[in-house]
């Protein structure tokens, strides 16, 4: 990386985590892991709460899609901290939606849920159609595996119109 020994640990951080981000789309989970790691060491020696929240999401990310559910939650639970820390409530809704679908696939539906819940709230309070959808896909699956049919399709009602109203958004824009 040209930006190593540059002395700029803020860009070089962030060089780092975009290339973990390309190898992440291309669905190379090790080498995104590695560039992860190298973001996440020089913002934890930075103290960049903000970036560093990031990056421990997307090491949860990566973790879990290795298949390491208690690492990514581990990295999960951490940048969630963070961005509690840093009251941002658009990241915390989608962290914790992640977390409930990494203990929905460990069949920890009753913990999945109380963070589903959290989400959903959160997602509300914020107004993002975006978050909304994907709380209530979240809340959805959480029902249908308990089989709480009317709950779900509840949540599936309120994920069709965010979807919808995020596709109409784009919709006008492109008009």
């Amino acid at each position: 990386i040209i930006l190593e020994g540059a002395g700029n640990k803020k860009e070089e951080s962030i060089a780092l985590n975009n290339i973990g981000n390309v190898y992440k789309l291309k669905k190379d989970f090790l080498k995104a892991k590695e560039y992860y790691l190298k973001s996440s060491k020089i913002r934890e020696e930075l103290g960049y709460k903000d970036r560093l929240a990031e990056s421990y999401c997307n090491l949860g990310v990566v973790f879990d899609a290795l298949g390491d559910i208690k690492t990514a939650m581990d990295y999960y639970k951490r940048s969630l901290k963070l961005f509690e820390e840093l009251r941002e409530k658009e990241n915390m809704s989608s962290l914790l939606t992640s977390l409930a679908r990494s203990l929905i696939a460990q069949g920890r539906l009753a913990e999945a849920s109380e963070y589903a819940e959290r989400s959903l709230k959160m997602a509300k309070e914020i107004g993002y159609p975006d978050r909304l959808e994907a709380s209530a896909l979240t809340m959805k699956l959480i029902y249908l595996k308990q089989n709480k049919h009317k709950e779900a399709f509840e949540m599936y009602e309120l994920e069709i119109k965010m979807r919808d109203s995020i596709k109409n958004t784009a919709n006008q824009k492109a008009t």
